[in-house]
């Protein structure tokens, strides 16, 4: 691993975050960053040139919010009693243990702005909901094949990835950062050997155990995660974005679920942009907590109230294409909608379809409790993956359709390296399969076709089976939609029903077709060649 010369959100005093009784962590925001030593003038003292060159590259201003927080104002908090663990520069605060004593002292002193956040962390036998994953099954055999693929090719497929891998686009030159939970002996498996060899892991950090070493930690989703992007092993798995450059942060904890972990998150998507990432790739999502007092409510979901979602917004407002999994409702079981950090407005959240094109059953909800189109896109999220000990497993869950996106923003970026990272969203965006339906980012109840976001980025299904483009003015009225059995039309009709890949279900000529006997999805209706999304209930 490559040395990073550069200040980070670390300041290490430990290696557990098991505290004792007496003592409780805060977050403590300071009034401003007139006492740091840094100046905006002269940035290669607190970022890589990397992160300097992106932020020129995209006219973005280098301003106070990239600063480091004061020292002096740290060396206070020390005299006071305060174990310093990490800096946020975005919320101009650190991240203290302390004795509730010493924390009254603390919140009285002039240089502070707001002191938040007490918790003390204790393992917790809770089932959390942050990972959008799910148990892993059987391998999932592929419907067609490229053998060069083996057994990640309708991942690649389905976003037309290989198409690129084609032109030798394949991230080169690129750096993903991956906020998980873990990345157990991905330094010793075959297919991640490439970026050892090739010195391509250019950083690694466990904000949980406050260590640079990462791949003993238990946590294997992560490695999963990282599979759909990086992998590669010709004939047998070949991941999204194989050639890119990775930073590996450990911010979940999965024996506790404290908000806590949205200020790992935030030193780790901190720390990526100090380094110079071009794309984050976070599988994470939050709602509930082991302490109910901290559970989010449906409203909070405006994109402005949780940190990881203000993190998440302030990372793309960096020139960083952050891409986030929506969110899986069976896990959340009350919570059916999208968790934190996906309500972000900057960020693209994606949702999971499985090998029909259809949306998972599992795929959180939208809209945002401000009425913004969530999650915006899908990719396949019902797959196979790497998992420990280098075996293929199939798994599912919005987690393993995120990084498949995040790896395609990378290829177009590489692809188009005059485009800003707001530029390679736009991109992903327009080229989705329902692009042409959506008429606004504010969600209404009345279109249906907003469930299904911008659709699924370059779907090349819909194109190599030479089905009718989908058409905003289409004069043909299809009603009721949603329907639970038959969808009608005005006149004796010519018509085809395709699942989202574009498979025939049905044609014949009539004023209606029949869904009964198919599953609750969505599903694509061709009516004399004017083309809709029709959702069976």
């Amino acid at each position: 691993m490559k040395n990073i010369i550069l200040i980070i959100t670390c300041l290490s005093v430990s290696t557990s975050f098991i505290a004792n009784a007496q003592e409780e962590f805060h977050f403590v925001r300071f009034i401003d960053k007139k006492e740091t030593q840094y100046s905006i003038k002269q940035p290669e003292k607190f970022l890589s040139q990397r992160a300097i060159a992106r932020r020129k590259k995209q006219n973005i201003a280098i301003d106070e919010l990239d600063l480091p927080v004061s020292d002096t104002y740290i060396k206070n908090l020390k005299n006071l009693g305060a174990k310093i663990y990490y800096q946020s520069k975005w919320f101009n605060g650190v991240l203290i243990k302390c004795t509730t004593d010493q924390y009254t002292n603390i919140t009285k002193e002039s240089f502070v702005r707001k002191a938040v956040f007490p918790y003390i962390i204790e393992n917790s036998s809770k089932n959390g909901n942050r990972l959008a994953s799910y148990p892993k099954f059987n391998k999932i055999a592929d419907t067609q094949s490229d053998k060069r693929y083996g057994n990640s090719y309708n991942f690649i497929n389905i976003i037309s990835a290989d198409d690129l891998h084609k032109e030798n686009i394949k991230g080169q030159g690129k750096l993903i950062a991956v906020l998980d939970n873990g990345f157990i002996d991905v330094n010793k498996s075959k297919f991640f050997k490439h970026l050892i060899e090739q010195d391509k892991i250019l950083d690694t950090f466990d904000f949980y155990q406050n260590q640079a070493e990462i791949y003993s930690a238990k946590g294997s989703h992560g490695l999963s995660v990282l599979s759909v992007m990086g992998a590669y092993s010709k004939d047998e798995f070949v991941g999204v974005a194989p050639e890119a450059s990775y930073a590996l942060y450990i911010t979940e904890v999965t024996a506790i679920e404290s908000r806590l972990e949205e200020y790992f998150w935030t030193f780790a998507a901190e720390r990526a942009d100090s380094l110079g990432a071009d794309v984050i790739n976070s599988s994470l999502g939050y709602s509930t907590f082991d302490n109910s007092k901290e559970n989010y409510k449906f409203d909070h979901l405006n994109g402005d109230i949780s940190v990881i979602t203000q993190a998440a917004d302030w990372a793309a407002s960096k020139g960083i294409v952050v891409v986030n999994s929506a969110g899986n409702k069976s896990i959340f079981r009350r919570w059916k909608k999208i968790t934190a950090p996906a309500d972000a407005d900057s960020i693209l959240s994606v949702g999971s379809v499985n090998i029909h094109g259809t949306i998972s059953t599992f795929s959180a909800e939208g809209p945002t409790a401000d009425k913004r189109i969530k999650p915006e896109v899908f990719a396949l999220g019902e797959l196979s993956a790497i998992d420990v000990n280098d075996v293929i497993k199939g798994t599912k869950g919005t987690s393993f359709a995120s990084p498949g996106i995040a790896g395609l923003a990378a290829l177009l970026w590489q692809k188009y390296p005059n485009l800003t990272a707001q530029g390679v969203i736009a991109k992903i965006k327009s080229e989705g399969s329902n692009a042409k339906n959506i008429k606004s980012e504010i969600s209404s109840a009345q279109n249906v076709n907003e469930k299904f976001g911008y659709g699924i980025p370059f779907f090349r299904k819909l194109t190599v089976t030479g089905l009718p483009l989908l058409n905003n003015t289409n004069t043909i009225q299809f009603y009721p939609n949603p329907t639970s059995d038959n969808i009608y039309w005005d006149t004796t009709r010519n018509f085809f029903l395709y699942s989202l890949l574009g498979v025939e279900l049905a044609k014949g000529r009539g004023k209606k077709a029949n869904l009964s006997s198919l599953p609750s999805a969505t599903y694509r209706l061709c009516v004399d060649n004017q083309c809709s999304f029709i959702v069976k209930e």
